[in-house]
């Protein structure tokens, strides 16, 4: 069995208060239906911020103003792969209409804290990103 790292990196896109949450394809083998952030594997040799970019354009077809990192972790799959994931936080730039990938996702929303909640399983590392985002900015001008 070869054993391998990869590297994903995603957005957690906030405007108004709020987090675009996007939904995986039912058609999907991995995770299908799953509410999760926008983004994506990072290819061999490219900068992080640059695949970033290109997998929220790719997706969503928009540009976002991408800041710093947000919060990191790293999981198992299929017991061969190891992924490291850093979520960075990024602007929603304003006048832009999401056009989605229909092959990697079928729904979005603007979601507030008690949406998402609602529909990201708090078993995931993912969800503490969430959670941490909305009780960090509650009393900051993100709004």
């Amino acid at each position: 069995m070869v054993q391998k790292q990869k590297i994903t990196a995603c957005a957690f896109i906030y405007k108004n208060g709020k987090m675009l949450g996007v939904q995986r394809a039912a058609h999907k083998e991995f995770l299908p239906n799953k509410w999760e952030l926008v983004g994506g594997h990072i290819e061999f040799g490219e900068v992080i911020e640059n695949g970033l970019k290109r997998e929220i354009k790719e997706e969503l077809n928009i540009d976002v103003q991408l800041e710093d990192p947000f919060h990191v972790f790293t999981y198992l799959k299929d017991k061969d792969t190891h992924s490291v994931e850093i979520i960075f936080l990024a602007k929603f730039i304003e006048n832009q209409k999401i056009m989605l990938d229909s092959g990697a996702l079928q729904s979005y929303k603007w979601l507030t804290r008690e949406e998402a909640t609602e529909l990201y399983d708090n078993k995931d590392a993912e969800f503490t990103a969430i959670i941490k985002w909305f009780d960090i900015v509650k009393n900051k001008n993100f709004y």
